[in-house]
């Protein structure tokens, strides 16, 4: 039985993720705690960008725990690698994975686009709002939720954008923020990208559409109905999203059990790195800026 501290997660959520998992014990964890459960622990699971502080990566490596970094985290690429390099040198597997990818929602839209029922994408179009106690307006990072949202895009689209181009508008009070993100693609395509604060007494919200040359597909923060068109046909499929922690880990801790080693990464973290590194440039300086992915 694999033990997994899980960092980032809440006591409830962590039980809940544990109840529908096979083969591994789950015990919820505090950022930054150095108690029995982490010592004792033979694999740790980061949940949140807050929580995934390289430092703490590296610590768990270098005790020759394997790591699960569960979140999109906007380190740069040169700290990616160093963390791979560890993880290597230690002989333990260190998978970084995208909780938004593995909504079967998302996953729909995307088995749509591969098998070529919407065409050529023309645009992509993501909405998110956040309770505005859970952005710092005053940092000049990005919110995690935002990256997340970024790196969807960049997957929808199947290539890294050529221009980023953003702007942030804050409103009068100062948890008011509201951040657009625009990437230019190849041949036309685009993604725009909202991020913006709701009042605290709403819940967080996200819709996701795309439209091509073919078809269109869209996804609403309920996250229980999508949308769908193409050939002429529409249709309103019902995916159940199911727990997003339970299916990481899941994963997760088949690799383990597999005898998976090392660094497990595809390399498209180092292309978001320097997707977000140019979106953060824009918004400083006002203007677009080319993005250079290898």
């Amino acid at each position: 039985m694999l033990r997994i501290a899980v960092i980032g997660a809440g006591a409830q959520e962590t039980q809940n993720a544990g109840s529908r998992l096979r083969g591994a014990l789950l015990e919820a964890c505090g950022a930054g705690s150095a108690g029995e459960p982490l010592q004792t622990a033979q694999a740790v699971a980061f949940v949140s960008r807050e929580a995934a502080d390289p430092d703490a990566v590296a610590r768990a490596l270098s005790a020759r725990q394997h790591v699960l970094l569960a979140t999109v985290i906007g380190s740069p690429p040169q700290q990616l690698d160093r963390l791979s390099q560890l993880a290597s040198e230690q002989g333990v597997l260190l998978t970084i994975t995208r909780p938004d990818r593995a909504l079967p929602s998302r996953r729909l839209i995307r088995q749509q686009i591969e098998n070529g029922k919407l065409g050529d994408i023309g645009l992509v179009r993501i909405c998110r709002g956040e309770p505005a106690s859970k952005i710092d307006s005053s940092s000049p990072r990005l919110p995690s939720a935002l990256i997340s949202d970024i790196d969807l895009a960049i997957w929808l689209v199947g290539r890294a954008p050529e221009t980023a181009y953003a702007v942030q508008r804050n409103g009068q009070q100062a948890e008011q923020r509201c951040i657009q993100v625009h990437l230019g693609f190849s041949g036309g395509g685009m993604a725009l990208v909202t991020h913006t604060s709701v009042w605290p007494s709403q819940d967080a919200h996200q819709s996701v559409s795309v439209i091509a040359a073919g078809g269109a597909a869209y996804s609403d923060g309920h996250q229980n109905r999508q949308l769908l068109f193409s050939n002429g046909s529409a249709s309103a499929p019902i995916a159940d999203e199911g727990p997003v922690l339970t299916a990481l880990l899941s994963d997760f801790v088949d690799q383990v059990q597999s005898g998976g080693s090392c660094a497990s990464h595809d390399p498209s973290w180092r292309q978001l790195a320097i997707v977000v590194a140019a979106v953060e440039q824009s918004i400083a300086s006002g203007d677009a800026v080319p993005v250079e992915c290898p």
